[in-house]
C-alpha cells in the first residue's frame, strides 16, 4: 500500500490512468453516471493513498 507521502504527482497520473481505462472499457454513459463512477474510483484512491 502506498503511503502518505506518495506524490500529488502519482496520485494525479493514477487517477488519469483510471479515467482512461474506464473511457476505453466501457460504453458510452450519462454524465451523471460517469460523474458518480469518477467518484467512487477517488474514493478508493483516497483509501490506497491514504488521503
Amino acid at each position: 500500500m502506498l503511503s502518505d507521502t506518495t506524490s500529488p504527482e502519482l496520485r494525479e497520473q493514477a487517477i488519469s490512468e483510471l479515467e482512461c481505462l474506464a473511457l476505453n472499457t466501457y460504453t458510452p454513459i450519462s454524465r451523471k453516471e460517469w460523474e458518480r463512477s469518477q467518484a467512487i474510483a477517488e474514493s478508493v484512491l483516497d483509501e490506497v493513498f491514504g488521503a
